[in-house]
């Protein structure tokens, strides 16, 4: 149901465009009112794109409330009924946390009141319309970093090029759709998850710090992280980040030649040593580590950290302690014994068995101290490996966001198919400037794929046969996690910043923007 519609894209019959012709009055084409096309042929993609997406999404909704109904295998996300009945809760003047597991913020059971007031649907139209969103953040982002040749030669083939074709793989329409179509994507959001509302709130918080509004950023990361704890990693790179610009902003211009021209010299390429963490700052970080603490960064910081604090502060005086616990503090200390795709489960599973706790069995004081500390210790390896690319990358803001949130999630205590929704929103991003070719990105897929498809099938042996694989489905974590360490080692090697890249080779298409912005 996800790859059929992207296919639609790519076969371009005869009758097609005179059909597309007539879903551009729908409403969805209200979308392009924020000027997020960049031509006439590219808004007309877009409407189409968003239509079908729309359409696949709301058809996967209405099968669900079907199997709800009818089958005892629910397609809804538990995750779903419990956000309902907090709402529930807020309606009737009390507390969402009067619901078991609810550990959210209230902002979100607020949004889904209307799953109480109107229909129990709203709350995934309500993520469909955040699918929605994230796609036009992607394009107006790929804008910034890819922008389109605007010559009078491209504009006078638009009369020409079929509404639907080949050509679709170039553009930047092409990696909204990978987005769009991404069947974990639409399979997360048409069963009610929120996830989709946090990839918004990152999302736009990258945009606009890449256009330099480091205000409305600072808002919105301020928002995200009060969402959803997690965007936490991003703050050093993104305090880097706007206060180098701010720096570069402060140096001289170049020198000028006696014709009136900025004097330019031949870049050579150099490979540049590794600094060691004895070299000074301004190798370590591109400028001297006091010039990165300025006026912007700070201002930056004083924004998203007050945003967050009034949001935090706010619910903490409604709602006390129960709050803090539930929606921040329980996630550093979470001990989830149950299978998922974490290469500590096993360990949580073992160390967490009432068997073990009730045979009050004597344990050294390391064997103590590593069962009481283990919550806080599986962040070490996450943090080192999340400040080291911070280190390298926080020039490129969006690559750096990908590569941290990628570890984040795979090296997570606890892993589950929701997370993968956050490195899939900013992967269309990035792809353009990652020099892989058709096969490399194939192998990548087809390694990422069967390691899932392996778990899942000793949890299928688990979960429904009752057989005891805990033990395989370990095994089958470590595989999943060697696979994500072999990708995010394809992408750091592959990463070109200067310009678009089609099957493994640099397109040098004026991708200065990219190289500055990215």
């Amino acid at each position: 149901c996800s790859f059929a519609p992207l296919l639609l894209f790519l076969l371009p019959p005869p009758s097609l465009p005179a059909f597309c012709d007539t879903l551009t009055p729908l409403p969805l084409t209200l979308m392009l009112t924020f000027s997020v096309a960049t031509s006439p042929l590219e808004a007309r993609r877009l409407s189409l794109l968003l239509f079908t997406a729309f359409i696949v999404r709301v058809a996967l909704v209405l099968y669900g409330n079907w199997q709800d109904n009818n089958l005892t295998v629910k397609y809804t996300d538990i995750d779903y009924v419990v956000v309902t009945d907090a709402a529930r809760f807020i309606l009737d003047g009390g507390s969402p946390y009067e619901r078991a597991t609810y550990r959210y913020t209230p902002l979100l059971a607020l949004l889904f009141t209307g799953n109480i007031s109107f229909t129990r649907l709203f709350g995934k139209f309500l993520m469909i319309a955040a699918d929605l969103v994230v796609a036009v953040l992607i394009l107006l982002i790929l804008q910034v970093m890819n922008p389109s040749p605007s010559s009078k030669q491209s504009r006078s083939k638009e009369g020409t090029t079929p509404l639907l074709g080949w050509d679709l793989l170039k553009s930047n329409i092409f990696y909204v759709a990978l987005w769009l179509f991404n069947p974990f994507v639409v399979n997360v959001s048409t069963r009610g998850n929120s996830e989709s509302l946090i990839a918004l709130l990152v999302l736009a918080t990258l945009y606009f710090v890449i256009l330099k509004r480091f205000h409305l950023g600072a808002i919105f990361y301020g928002l995200a992280v009060h969402f959803k704890i997690y965007p936490i990693i991003y703050s050093v790179a993104l305090f880097l980040y706007v206060g180098h610009h701010h720096y570069v902003s402060t140096l001289p211009p170049p020198p000028v030649t006696k014709g009136g021209k900025k004097g330019k010299k031949k870049k050579k390429k150099v490979t540049e040593p590794v600094p060691s963490i004895f070299a000074d700052s301004s190798r370590l970080f591109g400028a001297p580590i006091s010039a990165l603490f300025n006026s912007s960064s700070i201002t930056f910081t004083i924004i998203s950290a007050g945003v967050f604090a009034l949001l935090t502060g706010g619910f903490y005086i409604i709602y006390g302690d129960e709050y803090l616990y539930e929606t921040y503090l329980y996630h550093l200390v979470r001990q989830d014994h149950r299978h998922n795709f974490s290469v500590y489960f096993y360990h949580i599973y073992l160390s967490t068995s009432k068997t073990i706790v009730e045979a009050d069995i004597p344990r050294t004081f390391l064997q103590s101290f590593f069962v009481n500390f283990q919550s806080f210790l599986v962040f070490l390896p996450q943090l080192a490996l999340i400040l080291t690319f911070t280190r390298y990358y926080y020039r490129r803001i969006i690559f750096c966001a990908f590569l941290q949130t990628l570890i984040f999630v795979a090296l997570n205590k606890v892993c589950t198919v929701q997370y993968f929704i956050w490195y899939f929103s900013l992967l269309p991003v990035i792809l353009p400037h990652c020099a892989l070719s058709f096969r490399r990105m194939v192998t990548m897929f087809g390694l990422w794929l069967g390691a899932q498809l392996t778990w899942l099938y000793f949890a299928y042996l688990l979960e429904f046969k009752g057989a005891n694989t805990f033990f395989e489905i370990w095994v089958a974590s470590l595989i999943y996690y060697v696979v994500n360490m072999y990708i995010v080692a394809q992408f750091v090697m592959s990463f070109s910043p200067g310009g678009k890249t089609i099957n493994g080779k640099r397109k040098n298409d004026g991708g200065a923007t990219g190289t500055t912005s990215g």
